[in-house]
């Protein structure tokens, strides 16, 4: 099972499982560009291994935009993830959101 940092100014580095980080990676440009099209709530939602990628995207989204944590527009929603996919340091942080 391979491991995946993440990492932020604000944060020491979080290990995910890789294959998860690597989707909420490559679906991150797709959502990018409607961010600033709705004044709404952006809710990452996910069943089994879509629920881990849905709350690394989240942990994503949050990190690089933390004004939208702010005004409380990140919202998530993982039914029955893995409960191994990420570290316990991620996992508390994304209890915020979560």
């Amino acid at each position: 099972m391979k491991k995946f940092a993440i990492s932020s100014v604000a944060a020491t580095a979080s290990l995910v499982l890789a294959g998860m980080a690597s989707t909420a990676f490559n679906t991150l440009p797709l959502v990018l560009p409607h961010l600033d099209k709705t004044s709404e709530p952006i809710v990452c939602v996910g069943h089994s291994l879509g629920g881990g990628v849905a709350a690394i995207l989240l942990l994503l989204l949050k990190r690089r935009y933390p004004e939208l944590y702010q005004q409380q527009r990140l919202k998530g929603c993982a039914l029955a993830a893995p409960a191994c996919s990420c570290s316990l340091a991620l996992g508390t942080e994304l209890t915020e959101v979560f």
